[in-house]
């Protein structure tokens, strides 16, 4: 039987010399899992005690953790973190302060529109590059004017998009008696789109059906949104109902943990969500012929959502 001597050495934590003499291997193997044993029971021991303070309330607002700080690596290994422990383990109950409850607040407002915002453009195809590019342009040129005639200023309209693309199509043909498929250029595609801005509502339509007429065959239109511009008279309605939400909520938190309110110690600057509803009107939905039609449109009413970040203290 061999045995091996391990120098004297001084805990730091409880000041004591702790001496380790002649082992077996066997002896040390199961002093390791003695060490791991009662480091398990001294952990559950611990959580014990931690749910009977707070069974007491003598400690609600301050949660308790179990802490590995000024452990020695060996200690550490008794939770995985090392190898070869042989010293005891300490278990430290540390607090983190004053308890906080955290809580999103959510305000709305539902408000009328005072703003459609129009995407439309033309779409011509032609043999060559020039011949696409110039019935653009002359469908365009009178979609501009529509649009202007029926009161859309000049800074209100916008081009969103302007592209030329080539147009190929698959067709099957004969090389050396083998019948095969490919790609064969047939014209070419030009697009020409604008956001548009029409500040006065009950004139969407004429808008919408104007541009349809001037454009002709050519005009797209891809979409309409009723939105808000001006929010400033709804904020503090919103922030007054955001900050009233969180209250209601830190208080349901508050009844169901047992605890007591405190008080609003940091709110954030609200996110403003702007509000867009999409409009498709029913003449307008594709390409446009021209047409003397009247296109409906119902503009309806918006909604305004802002969310707040809040945190209270428990008392």
């Amino acid at each position: 039987m061999s045995h091996y001597w391990r120098s004297a050495r001084t805990h730091p934590d409880a000041r004591i010399t702790i001496f380790d003499y002649g082992r077996t291997k066997e002896e040390e193997m199961n002093l390791r899992i003695g060490a791991i044993a009662a480091a398990i029971a001294a952990i559950v021991a611990a959580a014990a005690l931690l749910a009977a303070c707070e069974f007491e309330g003598e400690s609600a607002s301050e949660p308790a953790r179990i802490s590995t700080a000024g452990l020695s690596a060996g200690d550490a290994a008794l939770f995985g973190l090392a190898q070869g422990a042989q010293h005891r383990t300490t278990l430290a109950l540390a607090s983190d302060g004053q308890g906080e409850i955290h809580v999103t607040g959510q305000g709305k407002v539902s408000i009328e529109p005072d703003l459609a915002i129009l995407n439309l453009g033309v779409e011509t195809r032609g043999a060559t590059v020039s011949e696409a590019r110039e019935a653009a342009a002359t469908a365009m040129a009178a979609v501009m004017e529509s649009l202007t005639s029926e009161g859309v200023e000049d800074k209100d309209i916008q081009t969103s998009r302007f592209d030329i693309n080539d147009e190929r199509e698959w067709q099957e043909i004969t090389e050396n008696g083998v019948r095969t498929s490919k790609s064969v250029l047939v014209g070419y595609r030009v697009r020409n789109n604008l956001t548009v801005k029409v500040r006065d509502l009950d004139n969407v339509s004429a808008v919408i059906d104007g541009a349809a007429e001037a454009g002709g065959d050519a005009i797209r239109f891809n979409g309409l949104n009723f939105t808000a511009e001006d929010l400033s008279p709804v904020m503090a309605q919103l922030r007054e109902d955001a900050v009233n939400d969180a209250k209601d909520k830190a208080q349901h938190f508050a009844d169901l943990a047992e605890v007591g309110l405190g008080e609003l110690i940091f709110i954030s600057d609200g996110t403003v969500a702007r509000p867009l509803s999409r409009a498709y009107p029913e003449s307008a939905a594709f390409a446009l012929a021209a047409q003397p039609y009247d296109t409906g449109i119902s503009r309806g009413e918006l909604e305004v959502n802002m969310s707040v970040q809040t945190v209270f203290t428990i008392e």
